[in-house]
């Protein structure tokens, strides 16, 4: 895998549609070759298949809340009820979706993308299961127990089955996910068999993103389920589920891929854990929100941190980035994350600008008309953050001053990336205003004038170098635009 790969992020259920033909449903053996090499064309590392796994068809009823059906009507006009599906997070089993193929089908795409470079990416929702899932009637010991008076002081965080009483999965800030049934991570006998759990999935693909990992750290869910443990007598295991099961997946393939969603700033714990990224919510966060200043700072965070970020602008759980962002911003945005070190992440639809935020529920989208001129650019950025100088380089900081009186420079951030004697200087307006700075590029050459190939605008700048040394490169850009400066030393 490359040194900052990247990810696409597809939804499973819903993408597949589109290689129906009128006398066949189709399933993962019916994609064509040409739609993976695309991918790898555009310079995709990974492919996050996600939804694959076999739910509780009985659990589609908790996506039918008024509030839902309201926003479902409002995003797909010919909506039916017969639209929604379970969620794919709340897992029956880790068998294969039937709707999907079968695991021959699933193997042969794994050994297909192999072929061309890629990795496949599946889920591993660690936290819980479906609360209609087979293993409550086989194995309720896997799962967490509440009591009557749990049920009856907080009906939506419990629930009842077969004359038992189980927790539903629950982030401690949130209301409980009431389509699901909370694993108990301080029982050995659940803890042994998710690590079998995983053993199986890492042998049909090449990494997992794992959901709400920090909800299975010893302390959150100690924390969280607090009463219940304690009625109930379980003890506080020595280690994380997470340091046993990623040591025991890595002995056997070292080369395994583990992705974390995780918040609370709790990234850097999951990275001692042994995740290979963490989401980076962030980045994104400041870069929804404009705040250049503090962009700024948390780039100096230990390059060997950043380079264990997943860097998106959008994702399944986040509105269409088009939407949040709107175009101009959107455009330097996704220049930042992709050229920031890390794993960079894409979602299906991001590229042609898609507006519609998918809930998990939907079975279907609405057609939306691609744009255009969004999708050349983002083509044209892969086709550059694809250089082995991005790809494999050592990246750092550029630093910038002010032009004159000016303090527009606190508008921009820049970094580079060096591979021998190539540089690539990133420098990015993230404002709506023109911006000026004077970057100090600290090269050193035997040449009198060095050519910047802006490779974004199709544009080449020559720099007298002694200038370079004394004074720096001077910038100006127009709001939320940027350069992608290439120069051979």
């Amino acid at each position: 895998m490359s040194y900052n790969p990247s990810l696409y992020q597809i939804n499973t259920r819903v993408w597949i549609k589109q290689f129906d033909t009128a006398d066949h449903v189709a399933t993962l053996a019916d994609i064509p070759d040409s739609y993976w090499v695309d991918l790898k064309d555009k310079g995709m590392d990974l492919v996050w298949l996600m939804g694959v796994w076999k739910t509780c068809e009985t659990t589609a009823k908790f996506g039918t809340t008024p509030e839902n059906i309201d926003y479902y009507e409002s995003i797909l006009p010919d909506f039916e009820y017969s639209d929604v599906v379970p969620s794919p997070f709340a897992v029956d089993e880790y068998e294969i979706n039937p709707e999907l193929g079968t695991f021959t089908d699933l193997k042969h795409l794994k050994l297909k993308l192999n072929s061309l470079g890629l990795k496949l990416i599946l889920d591993f929702v660690a936290n819980h299961f479906s609360r209609d899932s087979h293993l409550i009637d086989t194995n309720p010991e896997y799962f967490l127990p509440g009591s009557k008076d749990d049920l009856a002081r907080e009906p939506g965080n419990f629930f009842e089955k077969e004359g038992l009483i189980f927790a539903h999965g629950k982030d401690p800030h949130y209301d409980a996910w009431i389509d699901t049934v909370q694993i108990n991570y301080f029982n050995p006998s659940a803890v042994e068999y998710m690590q079998s759990v995983l053993s199986e999935i890492a042998t049909l693909c090449d990494g997992i993103r794992c959901d709400m990992t920090m909800l299975l750290l010893n302390e959150v869910f100690e924390n969280t389920w607090s009463r219940q443990l304690s009625e109930h007598n379980f003890s506080r295991p020595a280690l994380d589920f997470w340091d046993q099961a990623i040591l025991s997946t890595k002995t056997i393939n070292p080369n395994f891929v583990f992705i974390a969603e995780v918040y609370w700033n709790l990234e850097y714990r999951m990275h001692t854990l042994g995740f290979d990224f963490t989401y980076d919510k962030k980045l994104y966060d400041l870069l929804a929100s404009n705040q250049n200043h503090e962009l700024h700072n948390y780039l100096f965070a230990d390059k060997s941190y950043q380079q264990k970020m997943v860097r998106f602008i959008e994702n399944h759980d986040e509105d269409r980035s088009v939407a949040v962002f709107g175009k101009p911003k959107v455009m330097s945005a996704a220049v930042a994350i992709s050229t920031l070190p890390g794993l960079h992440f894409y979602q299906d639809g991001q590229w042609s600008g898609s507006r519609v935020h998918l809930p998990m529920q939907l079975s279907r989208t609405s057609q939306e008309q691609p744009d255009e001129s969004l999708f050349a650019f983002y083509s044209y950025l892969l086709s550059i953050v694809e250089d082995p100088v991005i790809k494999t380089g050592d990246w750092s900081l550029v630093t910038l001053d002010r032009a004159e009186d000016d303090f527009s420079y606190e508008n921009l951030v820049a970094w580079r990336w060096q591979l021998g004697n190539v540089y690539f200087f990133i420098f990015i307006n993230y404002s709506g205003f023109e911006s000026v700075a004077w970057a100090k590029l600290d090269l050193e050459t035997a040449k009198s004038n060095l050519d910047f190939v802006d490779e974004l605008n199709n544009v080449t700048y020559q720099r007298d170098a002694e200038e370079l040394k004394q004074k720096g490169l001077f910038i100006k850009l127009d709001a939320y635009k940027s350069h992608i400066f290439r120069v051979e030393i």
